[in-house]
């Protein structure tokens, strides 16, 4: 499982959804509205239930399951890290 931190993971989502682009930028004013609240705490929600759910089902399933930190897979060598496993 690759987990982001919630708040770049909130923020490069409601890029996306906005600007229609993985790589779009928006204005701030697109940051001072409703919509943005809104989607902060249904994404929220949704990331906190993923980030405890996935964990727990697969223990209770006897899954073997890994966590990679994606701000991890940045600043490291991630190839090198799964080896060890």
């Amino acid at each position: 499982m690759v987990l982001r931190n919630p708040y770049d993971a909130t923020l490069a989502d409601y890029k996306r959804q906005m600007s229609g682009s993985h790589t779009g930028n928006l204005e701030k004013s697109d940051f001072e509205n409703e919509i943005w609240r809104k989607f902060i705490d249904q994404h929220m929600h949704r990331w906190f239930g993923s980030a405890v759910w996935f964990p727990l089902f697969a223990e209770k399933s006897k899954i073997p399951m890994l966590i990679i930190y994606y701000e991890d897979m940045k600043v490291t060598d991630c190839y090198y890290n799964l080896h060890l496993f």
